[in-house]
Formats: structure tokens, C-alpha cells, sequence
């Protein structure tokens, strides 16, 4: 009688853990799913934020207005009468 006790509490035991090892499966995939799902918002985020940098057109035309802008600065201080 103590093995039929015995035989019940291991299949009772094994049951338990077979559960407990299919959810933590199951939660594993699912894991898996939201890093795939995260992963490519990401990549997508990334390509819309490369589409916003200054371009480097962009940015000879900002600096050849700022350069021509301190050059009158400079001439216009150079040309001041009160300059000792």
C-alpha cells in the first residue's frame, strides 16, 4: 500500500512540475514574441529619426550665412573710427 502511495504522490509531483514547466514555456515565447514585436518598433523609430538629421547641404548653406554674417561684423568693426 505504501508504494500505490508512493507511485500516486510521484505522478501527482511529476504532473505539477509538467505544468509549471509548460506555463514558463509558454511565458519564454511569449518573451520572445515581445522582443521581435519591440525590435522592429525600434528599427522603425530609428528610420524615422535618420530621416530627420541635417543634411550636409543643408548645413554648408547654414554655415556660409553664418560666416558671411561675421564677416560684416568683423569689417564693420574694423572700419569703426573710435578703434585704438
Amino acid at each position: 500500500m505504501s508504494e500505490g502511495w508512493i507511485q500516486w504522490l510521484l505522478g501527482v509531483g511529476l504532473t505539477v512540475v509538467g505544468w509549471v514547466s509548460h506555463m514558463l514555456w509558454q511565458d519564454v515565447k511569449e518573451v520572445k514574441n515581445n522582443h521581435k514585436d519591440t525590435f522592429t518598433r525600434i528599427q522603425s523609430i530609428e528610420v524615422l529619426i535618420a530621416g530627420e538629421y541635417l543634411k550636409r547641404t543643408e548645413f554648408r548653406e547654414f554655415q556660409s550665412t553664418i560666416l558671411e554674417k561675421l564677416d560684416k561684423i568683423l569689417d564693420a568693426l574694423n572700419t569703426k573710427e573710435d578703434k585704438k
